[in-house]
C-alpha cells in the first residue's frame, strides 16, 4: 500500500486503496481494510445477520436498505394475506438474515467502490480528497435507528390495513 497520497485523476478505475477504506468507512475501519485487501476475501458479517435493518443505514446504504425494506414490507403483508404458518415465517427469516450476512460485506465494498470512484471522478487536489472519500462515507446512528423505527411503524400500518380489508380485524 502506498503511503503518498492517491493522485485520484489517474486512478479512476484502480482498487481501492487502504487509505480510501479507512477514509470512507472511519472508525473501526481495520475490519474492512482485513476483509477487502489482505484476506481478499469478503467473508461474513455477524451485524448484518443480527441487525440488518439497522445495519444497512447506518453504514449509509440507502439503496440496499429502500430494497431491504420493501421486500420486509411486501413479505409482511403476504404473510398477513396467506396467514404462512409460524414456523415458515421464521424460517424465512432466518434465511434471510443468512443471505444478508454472507453478502453484506461486499454489498458495502461495492458501495464504498462506488461512491470513492464518484470522488475520484471529481479531480480534486490530494489535500482535498481524502475528506471528499470520508464525506461520502462513515457511519449514521441517526439514520440507522430512524429508518428501523420507520420500517416498524411502516409494517404495523401496513399489516393493520390488509388485516382491515381482509375483514380479519374490525
Amino acid at each position: 500500500m502506498s503511503a503518498e497520497p492517491l493522485d485520484p485523476s489517474v486512478a479512476l478505475d484502480q482498487p481501492l486503496t487502504e487509505e480510501e477504506i479507512r477514509a470512507f468507512v472511519g472508525r473501526k475501519a481495520d475490519y474492512y481494510v482485513e476483509q477487502w485487501i489482505r484476506r481478499d476475501s469478503m467473508g461474513a458479517n455477524w451485524a448484518a445477520f443480527f441487525l440488518s435493518g439497522i445495519w444497512f443505514p447506518y453504514r449509509r446504504m440507502y439503496r440496499v436498505t429502500l430494497i431491504f425494506f420493501a421486500a420486509i414490507l411486501a413479505d409482511s403483508v403476504i404473510e398477513e394475506v396467506i396467514d404462512f404458518p409460524r414456523q415458515l415465517s421464521r424460517l424465512l427469516a432466518v434465511v434471510v438474515a443468512g443471505i444478508c450476512c454472507s453478502f453484506a460485506n461486499r454489498w458495502y465494498f461495492h458501495h464504498a467502490t462506488s461512491k470513492i470512484r464518484e470522488v475520484r471522478a471529481q479531480g480534486l487536489p490530494a489535500e482535498r480528497y481524502l475528506d471528499a472519500v470520508a464525506s461520502r462515507g462513515g457511519t449514521s446512528l441517526f439514520a440507522g435507528l430512524g429508518l428501523f423505527a420507520l420500517l416498524l411503524m411502516a409494517v404495523i400500518a401496513a399489516v393493520m390495513a390488509t388485516a382491515l380489508a381482509l375483514g380479519k380485524v374490525e
